[in-house]
């Protein structure tokens, strides 16, 4: 089974969604494309046994689970790396390390953590850890992040932050491990997929989202999913 918790109203700029997959019968791979997040992952059974963090990744990747095993996730964007922890994940693009309490800014209680009960004790846990070091630190990621959409302008956001084109594509490729052109890329792919799921036509995805013409969109849209949008919806 899974789901999704949202995070409180003050950290929903920051965490996209706590995630749960639990009960499950038997050991299975999962397809999980690109969302533009980074993430905390959580194998709980009997108690924490493991905890990972895992870059961005740019392509497609299979995520195993297993019988018994529940996990938690903490889905964060990437604005979240210059609040919250003291690590540059560009190392960790396309795969996962274990995490330490060095990694975070502020002093985490691993036993505290390991000594949760369950997984809605781990949430609150979460919760309360990341509000007491939520800081407005407005980096060049930040402020980048916070213009971007699916149609912008990496000129214009970077003359609007002040900053040279240059410099915010460094900025970016050394914090996220990822280019300036590729982390658009993946912005521009979910909101595609967005569209196409709400029944919009290719016509209208390729004009709003910037596609050179629907080849380009449906090469894009396959190199993020392994499908056409047509077997996509299906």
């Amino acid at each position: 089974m899974y789901r999704e918790i949202e995070p409180s109203e003050q950290l929903s700029s920051y965490i996209e969604s706590y995630w749960i997959s639990s009960k499950v019968k038997e050991n299975h791979t999962s397809f999980v494309e690109p969302d533009g997040c980074f993430d905390i992952v959580i194998h709980f059974h009997n108690g924490i046994n493991e905890v990972y963090l895992t870059g961005i990744w740019d392509k497609p990747i299979m995520v195993n689970s297993y019988k018994n095993v529940d996990l938690l996730g903490i889905r964060f964007y990437p604005k979240a790396l210059q609040a919250f922890f003291n690590i540059s994940i560009g190392e960790i693009k396309n795969t996962s390390t274990k995490v330490h309490k060095q990694m975070f800014k502020s002093s985490i209680d691993i036993e505290l953590l390991y000594n949760s009960k369950n997984i809605d004790e781990l949430i609150s846990f979460f919760d309360v850890f990341f509000l007491s070091m939520l800081e407005e630190n407005k980096t060049i990621i930040h402020q980048f992040l916070d213009e971007l959409d699916y149609n912008s302008d990496v000129d214009c956001i970077a003359d609007k932050i002040g900053v040279s084109r240059r410099h915010l594509c460094r900025e970016l490729k050394n914090k996220l491990g990822i280019t300036t052109k590729a982390y658009m890329n993946i912005i521009r792919f979910i909101s595609a997929k967005r569209m196409l799921l709400h029944g919009k036509s290719y016509t209208e995805i390729v004009y709003k989202c910037g596609y050179y013409d629907q080849s380009h969109f449906i090469k894009e849209f396959k190199k993020y999913t392994g499908k056409n949008p047509s077997n996509y919806i299906k």
